[in-house]
C-alpha cells in the first residue's frame, strides 16, 4: 500500500514539474504594445516528449479602427530532446502550407511568411536550435486594406522588440 501511495506522489510531482516548464516561459511573453490589449489568459501547454510553451494573445485597442487585423499571438515554443518533427509541427502555431523568406530580427535568424490571403502572415525566430518564437499576425480580410499588411508587419516587429531572445536562447 505505501508504494502505491509513494508512486502516486512521484508522479503527481512529476507532472507538476513538466507544467512549470511553460511556466518558465509566461514571464518572456511581451507586454501589449501602445494600443493593443493582451486578450485573455496565457496559454501553457506541456507535452511529454515533445516541448512546452506559452502563448498570449492581443487584440487592437477600440481607439484602432479601420484595420483588417483581428488579432496577434505571440507563442514561444521550447522543443524536448529527441522530439520528432510531426509531433512539434502539432504545437506550432502557424501549421499549414506557406512560403517563408529568411529574415534577422534583433540579430536573430527568422522566417517571415507572405501572407496567406484572407488569413494571417507570421514571423518565427529561433534564438537557439529547438526554440521558436511565432508571432501570428491575423486579418479578417488583407486584401480590403492595402495599409493593414504594413501594419501588421509593425505590430509583429513591435512585439519581437519586447521580447527577450537571449533570455530564451539561455533556457535548457
Amino acid at each position: 500500500m505505501r508504494a502505491i501511495l509513494r508512486v502516486t506522489c512521484i508522479g503527481i510531482l512529476l507532472i507538476l514539474t513538466a507544467c512549470e516548464k511553460s511556466r518558465k516561459l509566461v514571464p518572456l511573453l511581451p507586454d501589449a504594445p501602445a494600443g493593443w490589449n493582451v486578450e485573455g489568459q496565457v496559454t501553457n501547454q506541456d507535452v511529454s516528449g515533445v516541448g512546452y510553451s506559452s502563448m498570449r494573445s492581443y487584440v487592437p485597442a477600440a481607439s484602432i479602427t479601420g484595420s483588417s487585423i483581428q488579432r496577434v499571438k505571440v507563442q514561444i515554443l521550447v522543443s524536448a530532446k529527441g522530439a520528432k518533427d510531426e509531433d512539434l509541427k502539432k504545437m506550432h502555431l502557424v501549421a499549414g502550407p506557406a512560403f517563408w523568406e529568411q529574415t534577422k530580427v534583433n540579430g536573430f535568424d527568422a522566417l517571415e511568411t507572405f501572407v496567406i490571403p484572407g488569413e494571417s502572415e507570421a514571423l518565427v525566430v529561433y534564438p537557439r536550435s529547438g526554440a521558436f518564437v511565432e508571432i501570428v499576425v491575423y486579418y479578417s480580410n488583407p486584401d480590403s486594406d492595402s495599409d493593414g499588411l504594413e501594419k501588421g508587419k509593425a505590430i509583429a516587429l513591435a512585439l519581437a522588440d519586447k521580447i527577450d531572445f537571449k533570455q530564451i536562447a539561455a533556457l535548457n
